[in-house]
C-alpha cells in the first residue's frame, strides 16, 4: 500500500533469464530504498516478461530510475519504467472470477475485454494462453481474469448477459464470485 509521501515507480523487463532478471531487479530496488508492493514473473516465448511495483520516496525512485538502464545491460534484459499513480480503490467493486476455454480463434480475447469494457466491469488481472487440446492437439485457447463489478450492478442480469454472449460465441466460460 502506497504511504503517505511515498511514489510509484512500474518496471518491466522482457530477459532471456527471468529468475535473474527477478533477483537483480528486486536487490536494486532495495538498495535504492525502495520496497517492491507487486511482482510478477510470465514466460512470453523464449524469454520471461518481469513487472514490478516499487514503492518509495522521490528521492529513492530518481536512485532506482537511474540505475534500471546499466541494470538492464548487466542481466540482457529490455527494461522499461514510468511513475505511476495507486492504483484505483478496487475495495468498492464485487470481486468475480472468470475462467474461460475455447478453440483458439482470432478475436477471442479481444471480444471479452469489449465486453467488460462495455459495461464498466474493471479488469484487475488477465492470464490467457493458447495450447494444444490433451488429447486431439487442436488448438484450444484459455483466460483466466479477476474482474470487478461495481456494486450497484444487478449480479443475474450480468451473469446472464455473460452467458448469452459465450453461448454466441462458441466459448465455454464461468463467472463466479472470489471467496476470501
Amino acid at each position: 500500500m502506497n504511504n503517505t509521501g511515498t511514489q510509484q515507480l512500474a518496471i518491466s523487463a522482457l530477459a532471456q533469464n527471468g529468475e535473474q532478471a527477478l533477483r537483480k531487479l528486486a536487490e536494486q530496488a532495495a538498495q535504492s530504498g525502495c520496497n517492491l508492493v507487486e511482482a510478477r514473473a510470465i514466460p512470453t516465448g523464449d524469454r520471461t516478461t518481469v513487472v514490478l511495483l516499487a514503492d518509495g520516496t522521490w528521492d529513492a525512485l530518481v536512485r532506482l530510475e537511474r540505475a534500471l538502464p546499466r541494470l538492464g545491460e548487466q542481466i540482457a534484459a529490455e527494461v522499461f519504467s514510468t511513475r505511476v499513480k495507486p492504483a484505483p480503490n478496487f475495495d468498492r467493486r464485487i470481486p468475480y472470477a472468470v475462467d474461460l476455454s475455447s478453440a483458439d480463434k482470432p478475436g477471442v480475447l479481444s471480444g471479452l475485454i469489449e465486453f467488460f469494457a462495455s459495461r464498466d466491469i474493471l479488469i484487475m488481472e488477465l492470464t490467457a494462453r493458447a495450447y494444444p487440446a490433451a488429447h486431439t492437439g487442436a488448438p484450444m485457447f484459455m483466460v483466466q481474469m479477476n474482474v470487478g463489478l461495481p456494486q450497484d450492478m444487478h449480479i443475474a442480469g450480468i451473469r446472464e448477459e455473460f452467458m448469452d454472449f459465450c453461448d454466441n460465441a462458441n466459448l465455454d466460460a464461468i463467472l463466479e464470485p472470489i471467496k476470501s
